[in-house]
């Protein structure tokens, strides 16, 4: 009798699910129950989530702990899997900023993904010219703001496991077999993108947990989101002692691609013109960008976030 398992996470449990059910031996064991995306569910949906689950035998998921998650929080489905007898299996959601830590996330007018260090060019006043020969020098040799970025990016993949553990035993390892060769491999295209290799070792682990072989078959064309891929410059390549292959000059973003010139160009020729996106990456990445700025100029950001605004409103009204 074949087991239902439901999927429940982002695009990256997804390629997984749809990876599982080309396995040999999966059709005479298991049947897809419902593969569910996180980012394309309603709040009435999340407020009422443990019904997604009632049909499945098997409850295959990537954490999420944030309150207005209400009902599809981890805590919540692994105390209704035991109160229901079903197993669930953890898969962690992996992150790693280190191959571009110039580069951050926003959703604006101009796309998904950003340059900080040409924001932080624009907010300190340089022109284009200026601008570029600032950047391309900055990426170009090893700085320790590569390093310790890197290393903060994995002691966060690591603390993240460490209390997915905690909550549950049944955890897809990711951490340190990442940290054993992302400096050999290129495991990420972008910060939230695996690469062929990652997902050839999540689908190993998972394949292994349900007793399914995954071999080492070519992953099928098309199904990775391959227009995005992240630039790995060369004093990031030098700082991490990465692989010399896996230096790659050029950032796409999309169906386009831009060198490093191009980037630099064109954000500070369409971001002060467009205010909308320019204050959307500086109130969602503001401590990114200010990082990437501290880097550059030696100096903090000249910019506060509305927290430390409102903090200093408040002591100004207390005393």
């Amino acid at each position: 009798m074949q087991s239902r398992i439901a999927f429940f996470g982002t695009c990256q449990l997804v390629h997984l699910a749809n990876l599982l059910s080309r396995l040999p031996g999966w059709a005479d064991m298991y049947t897809t129950d419902r593969i569910l995306r996180v980012d394309t569910l309603t709040q009435d949906q999340y407020r009422h989530f443990l019904v997604n689950c009632e049909t499945a035998d098997i409850l295959c998921v990537q954490p999420v702990q944030a309150e207005h998650f209400y009902e599809a929080r981890t805590e919540c489905v692994l105390d209704y899997a035991r109160r229901h007898g079903k197993r669930v299996i953890i898969v962690p959601y992996v992150y790693f900023s280190g191959y571009a830590p110039h580069i951050v996330y926003a959703h604006t007018n101009m796309g998904e993904y950003h340059c900080a260090a040409s924001v932080s060019c624009l907010v300190a006043g340089l022109d284009i010219p200026s601008a570029q020969r600032t950047v391309a020098d900055f990426l170009r040799r090893p700085q320790e703001f590569f390093l310790r970025n890197a290393a903060d990016s994995l002691e966060e993949m690591q603390r993240r496991e460490r209390k997915l553990g905690e909550l549950h035993d049944d955890l897809v390892p990711v951490s340190a077999w990442f940290a054993g060769h992302f400096q050999q491999t290129l495991l990420m295209h972008t910060h939230n993108h695996p690469s062929p290799a990652l997902f050839h070792y999540l689908l190993r682990e998972l394949a292994g947990r349900l007793g399914l072989a995954a071999g080492s078959a070519p992953l099928p064309d098309g199904f990775l989101h391959d227009d995005d891929h992240f630039p790995i410059h060369r004093g990031v390549q030098a700082a991490l002692h990465l692989a010399p292959e896996l230096h790659s000059p050029l950032f796409r973003d999309g169906k386009r691609t831009y060198t490093l010139e191009d980037t630099v160009s064109r954000c500070l020729s369409r971001l002060p013109g467009d205010r909308a996106s320019l204050l959307m990456i500086l109130s969602r990445r503001l401590h990114d960008v200010g990082a990437v700025f501290q880097a550059l100029f030696g100096r903090p950001l000249p910019l506060r976030s509305r927290a430390e605004v409102r903090a200093e409103k408040c002591k100004q009204t207390t005393n």
